[in-house]
């Protein structure tokens, strides 16, 4: 395992302990204001805080205040940006109507299907195989996030379904953003992806007539706030460096753990109940997490 490896593995870490307090944050302000103008403002206080830090960077290492650098690929910045801006905008907006509907830690669950749907999607189109010893760590990463929603994980709901179907979306932007993005600056690239996501989730509010009340929005600031500055503005920034860093297989099983971080978060702050077995089945995902990674590494 190289240097850039390791380096990766701990950003993504990282990320997933805050999408993990991602679910906790969009159970909470989404049922206060409504799921599209949740999105909306968490997608505008990223846009702002990424914009904010580009501008910053560009000064300290430039000496002067600008965002587009002349010998940028403007283009192909944009049409990628907009390419994965929307497929993660619908992973992210349904998936926002699906956690409202659902236990934080179910959801969680269901994410963490990205460790299967990857590979797979990586064996039908790119033909990359993987060993079967580091498969079988998948497998019993997916066994313990079981576990960890042992309590819930038997009856499906709508909630639960479209939590699955955004879980595909995830797979597909993972896999696109790993194979599309070595050249691209990540601030950047990042802003824009949430500019589509604004913007959609903007077009969500008057599709489905959600009700703008100022109360209610004034209820969810925290949230709203939280979510858009370290989750989309810390945790998907943090996403892209770390898939440069580590294979996407590793990288997918390694944001998994966000289903962990999301059981245990929503048993600390919401209240939701956390067992053994859901102990035991957290304690596996990290455990197979780590053995993946030396098998996959060979180390």
């Amino acid at each position: 395992m190289s240097l850039s490896n390791i380096k990766g593995s701990i950003i993504l870490l990282l990320v997933a302990i805050l999408w993990g307090s991602g679910f906790v944050t969009q159970y909470i302000g989404g049922r206060i204001v409504g799921s599209f103008i949740f999105s909306t403002g968490r997608a505008l206080i990223g846009i702002i805080f990424l914009f904010i830090v580009v501008i910053i960077r560009n000064y300290i290492q430039n000496k002067r205040i600008f965002f587009f650098d002349k010998n940028e690929d403007i283009n192909y910045l944009i049409k990628t940006s907009i390419i994965t801006g929307i497929i993660l905008s619908i992973a992210i907006l349904v998936q926002q109507v699906g956690v409202e509907m659902t236990l934080t830690a179910k959801s969680g669950f269901i994410s963490s299907l990205t460790i299967i749907f990857v590979p797979i999607i990586l064996f039908i189109f790119l033909k990359k195989k993987i060993k079967l010893i580091t498969f079988i760590f998948i497998i019993t990463s997916l066994i313990g996030a079981f576990l960890l929603n042992f309590h819930s994980a038997s009856l499906l709901n709508i909630g639960d379904l479209l939590c699955l179907f955004s879980t595909i979306c995830f797979s597909i932007d993972i896999i696109i953003v790993s194979s599309l993005t070595k050249k691209i600056d990540t601030l950047k690239f990042s802003l824009f992806r949430f500019v589509i996501f604004f913007i959609m989730s903007l077009i969500g509010i008057f599709v489905f007539k959600e009700k703008i009340d100022l109360v209610n929005i004034e209820n969810a600031t925290i949230a709203i706030i939280y979510s858009g500055i370290f989750v989309i503005g810390l945790a998907y920034t943090g996403q892209i460096i770390g898939e440069r860093l580590c294979p996407p297989i590793i990288a997918t099983l390694i944001m998994s753990l966000e289903g962990a971080s999301a059981a245990i978060l929503g048993y600390f702050i919401l209240g939701q109940t956390l067992n053994i077995v859901q102990i035991i089945g957290c304690i596996i995902v990290i455990i197979s997490n780590i053995l993946v990674q030396l098998t996959y590494y060979n180390v």
